[in-house]
Parts: structure tokens; sequence; C-alpha cells
């Protein structure tokens, strides 16, 4: 598990600041067995997994004419999961001393899940408020199954 903090110190002016946690898995395995001189199977499956979840804070400054200015500022927390498992297989068969066959397998299976909300505020120089923003992004890909490739 990792965490950063990009901004301007605590008792400076803390905007923009982003702050960041991710948790990684990854995963994999080599097997090979050989049988008879003539025969060989390799397989290698492989699995990665990542959970993170940012957290940005934003504030902007616009002048309009000479006295009169506006402030937004805005929260963004976003959590994103993300599964991956890959399976790579060979089967080799030797038919005799001058050919064989190769048979190769590649699979991919993924899943990806985001949920993001934002929190806005628009302000004038007088500090009334001119604007309120709230929105929720909910997104999921799926691909339990993509076709596997042979040659």
């Amino acid at each position: 598990m990792s965490a950063c903090v990009v901004g301007a110190p605590q008792d400076l002016n803390p905007w923009p600041m982003k702050i960041s946690t991710t948790f990684k898995l990854t995963a994999g395995l080599q097997y090979s067995n050989k049988w008879n001189d003539k025969q060989t199977l390799n397989l290698a499956p492989k699995y990665n997994n990542q959970i993170y979840t940012n957290n940005n804070k934003r504030v902007t400054q616009t002048q309009i004419g000479e006295n009169q200015s506006n402030e937004s500022k805005s929260t963004t927390l976003s959590n994103v999961s993300r599964s991956n498992f890959k399976l790579n297989a060979t089967y080799d068969v030797k038919l005799d001393t001058l050919n064989s066959i190769k048979f190769t397998a590649r699979t991919n299976f993924y899943n990806t899940e985001s949920d993001e909300f934002t929190d806005g505020t628009t302000t004038g120089s007088d500090g009334l408020l001119k604007n309120k923003q709230q929105k929720r992004i909910i997104a999921m890909k799926k691909h339990p199954l993509i076709p596997t490739t042979a040659y």
C-alpha cells in the first residue's frame, strides 16, 4: 500500500491538492511438463488486482472586470477497482523426427469498477453563492470472456 500527497504545505494555500492511496496485488505461475519426449505442456496463469482512491481538491479564481472575481472550489473523490486474469498455454507434440505441431492459446478476463463523486461551489468576491454542483459517475466494465486465440 502506498500513499502520496501532492500540493502546498498546510500552512500555505492547500489548493490544489491530490491525495492517492493504492493497493496492488500481482501473482503468476509457470508450469511446464514434458512426457514421452514427444509432448510438452506449458501453462502460465497471471493475476493482477489494483484498488486505488484519489481525492482531488482544486480552487480557481476568475477576474471579471476590475472589481469583481469568482472563486470556484471543487473536491473529487474517485474509487477504482481493477482485476485481470491472463492465461497463456502451449501444447507441443513431436510427430516424428522432422515434424511437430504446436498449439498456443491466450485468454484475458478483466473487470473494472469505478465510482466518482464531485462536489463544487462558485462564489463571488462578496462571498455570495453563485453556483453549486454535485455529480456522481458509476462505471463498470466487465469482459468475462475474450475469445481465445489459437495458432
